[in-house]
């Protein structure tokens, strides 16, 4: 297993106590960044995170967090996005260069796209430009970046952050948890999620405190910081104003509403237990920059 009570597990195992992390700051009483030891109590990595754990691991088919963890602390020293090394790594399965499960195979894939060999600059350079060069048209990708642990098959609302945020399959760009498997307003929900998650950027906060949706406690904080007196609705469209000058660099860079869209194999491959695809009317979707 590589779940959250495993990983604290060991924890507790090696170090002798649960939750260890560390916190961007004092206060702060969440401290997502797991820190985590081998078995001889050393320290291997930490930011150990959900979705390091979910794309190396689960999405590579491996359940040893001993690799996953090598693999995350390889990837930071090395510049690689662990989300985009994953996708990455998982890809290769269909080319015969990888096979699921195989966590030795992984870890090399790592150090050999740190050596620049023939094969590590095809992996290093991500998901869309590895299919490309190994032919590949199966490609879990939106606007070039890999798509994250949170699928887009049962996560309907997030597959709309996916398929038009500017930065293509970024899962922090808009969260959307409500109604996951309804195809039936999502495309409202991630417009909301994406114009308040843009507005919550530009106040530096840390997404785990929750406040992105509280722009009325926002508004009142920036107020008495800054001396201003912004309502909340010069606040909401600050967030509309950010997004529309993204999504306009966007345009000017040749990233057009061609490129606002899942992988065609998603919205007819089922994925199981659930059987879901990616079935919300590209119309809708089209009509999300409409406000």
């Amino acid at each position: 297993m590589i779940n959250a009570n495993k990983l604290q597990e060991i924890t507790q195992a090696r170090v002798g106590k649960t939750g260890a992390g560390h916190s961007c700051m004092p206060t702060c009483v969440v401290k997502c960044s797991p820190v985590f030891y081998d078995k001889d109590g050393q320290y291997v990595t930490s930011g150990f995170e959900y979705e390091t754990i979910a794309m190396l691991g689960a999405n590579c088919g491996i359940t040893d967090l001993d690799a996953i963890a090598r693999m995350d602390r390889a990837c930071d020293e090395y510049g690689f996005d662990t989300i985009e090394m994953g996708c990455t790594i998982g890809l290769l399965n269909d080319a015969d260069l990888f096979e699921f499960g195989d966590a030795a195979r992984a870890e090399a894939l790592v150090q050999k796209a740190a050596q620049g060999t023939d094969l590590g600059r095809i992996v290093g350079s991500g998901t869309a430009n590895a299919a490309k060069i190994l032919g590949i048209d199966r490609v879990p990708v939106c606007k070039g970046q890999g798509i994250p642990a949170h699928a887009a098959r049962t996560s309907k609302g997030w597959a709309i952050t996916y398929i038009s945020n500017p930065q293509g399959a970024d899962h922090t760009a808009g969260v959307v948890m409500d109604e996951p498997l309804s195809k039936e307003g999502q495309v409202e929900r991630g417009r909301q999620s994406q114009i308040l998650m843009t507005a919550f950027d530009c106040t530096g906060l840390c997404m785990f405190t929750f406040l992105n949706e509280s722009f009325g406690v926002l508004t009142s904080m920036i107020n008495n910081l800054l001396g201003l007196n912004i309502s909340e609705d010069d606040y909401v469209q600050m967030g509309k104003d950010v997004l529309k000058a993204e999504r306009d660099f966007n345009l000017r860079a040749g990233i057009g509403p061609e490129a606002d869209r899942l992988p065609d194999w998603m919205t007819k491959e089922p994925l199981p237990p659930t059987n879901e695809v990616f079935d919300v009317p590209q119309k809708e979707i089209d009509d999300f920059w409409n406000f």
